[in-house]
């Protein structure tokens, strides 16, 4: 097994996520956002897989503050088009809890690649947000494998997750149109833009952490 830890600092997630899309017969993507300029970065090699045969699943949240009315229909299309996938959407019917995983998953014959974490589907979570991702590789008999699959299966299989139509795409949409105008009244607040500067005029005069021999832990204490 490899394990390694992807932060969009050292090494961005997509450079990790795109080759393992490009080599693999299954892809599972488990997210609670996802937005057109995110689909970009995979998109390319998605179709290539596709292509080639692979299977392709995506289970989105379907949250009208962040995941992209176009970017669902993108890939709704795609998957109308072609008998190799499938897109499954997370409609909860009450706000007792957030819908927020992120999992990408491929597969060969022999080999999976996991990427579990905060990166979402958006080209800031798979390039520059600060992000922590733990990327695990080992073969598609292991036990963290099977675990993985599991936990996939269980967000497959939720009783909120729903089999899209051009109707409910739609009325996402038009919740997603409400939600933004209710964003541009706030941002004519100026009594919230004023507590916004506040805020970060405070942090910027707070202190930074500094670093100790507690934070060193294996070889990073050798070293």
């Amino acid at each position: 097994m490899q394990i390694q830890m992807v932060d969009n600092v050292e090494r961005n997630t997509a450079s990790v996520l795109v080759p393992a899309i490009e080599t693999a017969s299954d892809i599972r993507i488990a997210v609670a956002f996802v937005s057109s300029d995110g689909l970009s970065q995979i998109m390319p090699s998605v179709r290539m897989a596709l292509a080639a045969g692979a299977f392709v699943e995506f289970l989105v949240g379907m949250d009208p503050r962040a995941t992209d009315p176009f970017a669902v229909k993108d890939l709704n299309a795609m998957f109308r088009a072609s008998s190799q996938g499938a897109l499954l959407c997370f409609a909860p019917r009450n706000a007792s809890a957030i819908y927020h995983p992120k999992m990408y998953l491929t597969r060969d014959n022999q080999t999976a690649t996991a990427i579990i974490g905060s990166s979402n589907l958006t080209r800031r979570g798979l390039k520059s947000n600060i992000e922590a991702n733990v990327v695990i590789r080992d073969d598609v008999h292991s036990e963290i494998v099977s675990e993985i699959y599991s936990t996939y299966n269980r967000l497959k299989y939720h009783h909120d997750r729903v089999i899209p139509d051009d109707e409910f795409i739609d009325l996402f949409a038009e919740l997603c149109q409400h939600e933004k105008f209710r964003e541009r009244k706030l941002a004519k607040d100026t009594e919230l833009k004023k507590l916004k500067e506040t805020f970060i005029g405070k942090a910027n005069r707070l202190q930074r952490p500094k670093p100790t021999r507690a934070d060193l832990i294996g070889w990073l204490e050798l070293v």
